[in-house]
């Protein structure tokens, strides 16, 4: 029941100039190279903050997005799905049901080659050098580390998703080009999803996911 008070004595600072954001229809880099309309990619995310979140940052290249919400549902969506229908899947590691590696292995064992080549990125907050070992003995791609740094997040979008590339058979050298920074993100509606204490820091291109 104790209360403390604290006094925190700050010195004055000088106006800090105010960012703007970048107009949509000035997007420079973000045209038809980050144009992935064309192109469809499974979520998968069990926390709904975080899937909403994703979301609205994937969104601003156009790709058509599916989700799901463990590795059980992912398994089963792409499982079912036409040959070529997925280009990318973002699989998060620890969700209720199934994992992340576990779906993952699961997916590469299915007797399609079409599955055996999809790319299968995992977006985990274990970012040591043997979680990324353990992501790509588990059949998977590459590895995004939480919090998630726009900056990577969009070269991988970039580098699976290129109209310069056929699904699921991505060439590391074809060049493509980043969206503006920060991208072209309706703001006023991802705020809504982003609670006070998530901030997004623009002069990093970097967003504190919950993890």
């Amino acid at each position: 029941g104790t209360v403390f008070y604290i006094e925190l004595p700050f010195k004055k600072g000088a106006p800090h100039p105010q960012q703007t954001l970048p107009d949509a229809s000035k997007a420079g880099d973000a045209g038809t190279d980050t144009d992935y309309s064309n192109r469809r990619l499974l979520l998968v995310e069990d926390n709904e903050l975080n899937l909403e979140i994703a979301k609205e940052l994937i969104s601003v290249t156009n790709v058509r997005i599916d989700t799901a919400v463990n590795g059980q549902e992912a398994l089963e969506k792409v499982s079912a799905s036409s040959p070529g229908y997925y280009s990318l899947v973002l699989m998060d590691i620890r969700m209720p049901v199934m994992g992340g590696y576990e779906a993952s292995r699961k997916i590469r064992s299915i007797d399609r080659p079409d599955l055996r080549q999809l790319p299968i990125i995992a977006m985990t907050a274990d970012a040591f050098t043997e979680d990324k070992q353990r992501a790509l003995d588990a059949g998977m791609n590459g590895h995004i580390a939480k919090p998630i740094d726009l900056r990577e997040l969009y070269n991988i979008l970039g580098k699976y998703l290129s109209k310069k590339n056929e699904p699921g058979k991505p060439d590391p050298k074809t060049g493509f080009k980043l969206p503006s920074f920060p991208p072209a993100i309706h703001w006023p509606r991802f705020l809504q999803v982003l609670p006070a204490e998530r901030q997004v820091w623009y002069s990093g291109y970097f967003l504190p996911l919950r993890q």
